[in-house]
């Protein structure tokens, strides 16, 4: 029915649609909290670059600490994705998360 180039172009624009769904459900979030400047500038930076996050304030809710230091986190801000966990303000490896 289909030739192979037909049968390409349309697997293409499918495996194409799944990255970009994957990308636009990628969860992002980031644990912070009060009075944290690195927090704030990463909240910042994934505002400007357009990048949808969940925050998880640690003062808040402090049964979030528990999570984290059984992760071995030691210190805020983790940002975590589904492919990527970034430690403090790191532009360089922030911006793999909008890529």
């Amino acid at each position: 029915m289909f030739d192979f180039f037909t049968k390409s172009f349309i697997l293409s624009i499918i495996d194409n649609k799944n990255v970009l769904e994957e990308a636009l459900t990628m969860n992002v979030k980031i644990f912070s909290k009060n009075n944290c400047m690195q927090c704030k500038m990463v909240k910042r930076f994934l505002t400007e670059n357009q990048i949808a996050f969940e925050e998880v304030n640690i003062d808040e809710q402090p049964e979030a600490v528990d999570w984290l230091k059984a992760q071995g986190f030691q210190s805020v801000p983790v940002i975590t994705s589904d492919a990527e966990t970034v430690i403090g303000f790191r532009p360089d490896q922030l911006r793999k998360l909008a890529s």
